[in-house]
């Protein structure tokens, strides 16, 4: 049987400015690179862990990759459920199993020379993408999305992340301000809430100060589905979307049974890869859930894949595939930011390349890291 080799990277990229959410702030990406060689084709995919949220690291990927220098299936003839199978055996670090599903999906594609989305759908399915701001100070928060409606005037969704402090409304009504009335907006409550009344009566304040809100995100613990049912039915005029508690097939069984939200966010690091996503996604189409397509802080590898996945899913209603927006990047075709929408390249696979001009350029100063460890 032919083999696939294995090979793998460190990969880190300073961000352009120090990037907070509620409980970490930012500087690099600290990801891992997989790149499966098959003849005279390369398959590319990239792990983004973080411990708190897709419960491995950079460490542990490394770790079991290296352990792992071949793959025994063929391309030509191996379905990709059977790739599954082989990483659900030997892997257990989510975001390595999502590499190795991109790569996978590349050079299958690479093969039978179609873009990956094609491999699913043939139609191309588009969808407003959003662009998330990190937690700043009020004033520094307003500053902030004028700056990104300036750079990004094709822009109709910006997504805003919570603190959970007293700020959060002073802080909604410096960005109101600062932007044109017809910004739509999504709220990343974080797990921010204890209490489902308390987070019905702020979000809604929230809600009338930004006036067009799509959806909120997790606005209580992980797994709270009944208090998420509560918040999901005492809001008006916005959409509660479960996002930790969506990790894989089973929690979005759960949430479908306990109709505890109007839709899900589906982030492929944690539900390892685009295989495992679309069963997620034809899940809840299946029961009149939406769907929206979140990132980790990933590159633009990573976030080509997740604009194909979202190019073949037609319940997917907003992105938020921005990462790769907060780093130069070292690609010479990817993803492209378009007329407010993701586009993926028209090329076989991800479509994704590297330009080694602008790989060396970054790496001579120390912008980037990618050091080859398997």
């Amino acid at each position: 049987m032919p083999e696939i080799k294995l090979e793998a990277w460190k990969y880190e990229l300073r961000l352009n400015e120090p990037f907070k959410i509620a409980f970490h702030t930012f500087t690099h990406l600290q990801n891992v690179l997989v790149k499966l060689k098959y003849g005279s084709y390369d398959g590319w995919g990239e792990a983004a862990p973080f411990p708190q949220v897709t419960g491995d690291s950079q460490h542990q990927v490394l770790d079991e990759l290296s352990k792992l220098d071949h793959i025994s299936l063929d391309p030509e003839t191996s379905s990709i459920s059977n790739l599954h199978r082989f990483l659900d055996d030997h892997l257990s670090a989510p975001t390595a199993r999502t590499a190795l599903d991109f790569a996978w999906h590349d050079l299958t594609g690479k093969i039978k020379n179609l873009p990956v989305h094609k491999l699913y759908h043939q139609k191309l399915h588009t969808a407003p993408e959003s662009y998330t701001l990190g937690i700043k100070t009020p004033p520094e928060s307003g500053a902030e999305a004028k700056k990104v409606a300036h750079l990004y005037p094709q822009l109709e969704v910006l997504k805003i992340k919570l603190a959970g402090d007293e700020q959060d409304i002073e802080r909604a009504e410096h960005i109101r301000a600062a932007l044109p009335r017809d910004m739509r907006f999504m709220i990343d409550a974080n797990q921010g809430f204890a209490d489902p009344a308390e987070a019905v009566r702020i979000l809604q304040r929230i809600g009338d100060i930004l006036g067009s809100v799509i959806l909120v995100e997790e606005p209580l613990s992980k797994g709270d589905l009944d208090g998420m049912r509560e918040v999901t039915s005492g809001l008006s005029n916005m959409l509660v979307f479960a996002d930790e508690s969506a990790v894989d097939l089973a929690d979005t069984h759960r949430i479908i049974e306990t109709k505890a939200a109007d839709g899900i966010n589906i982030k492929l690091q944690k539900a390892g890869g685009i295989y495992p996503g679309k069963k997620m996604a034809e899940a809840a189409d299946a029961a009149g859930l939406k769907v929206m397509v979140g990132c980790m802080l990933e590159s633009s590898l990573a976030i080509t894949a997740g604009v194909h996945f979202t190019s073949c899913s037609p319940n997917v209603v907003v992105t938020d595939l921005s990462a790769d927006l907060l780093a130069a990047s070292p690609a010479g075709t990817c993803a492209e930011f378009r007329n407010g929408k993701r586009i993926p390249p028209d090329l076989p696979g991800l479509g994704f390349t590297f330009d080694q001009q602008k790989l060396n350029e970054m790496m001579q100063h120390d912008d980037l890291i990618m050091e080859q460890v398997s």
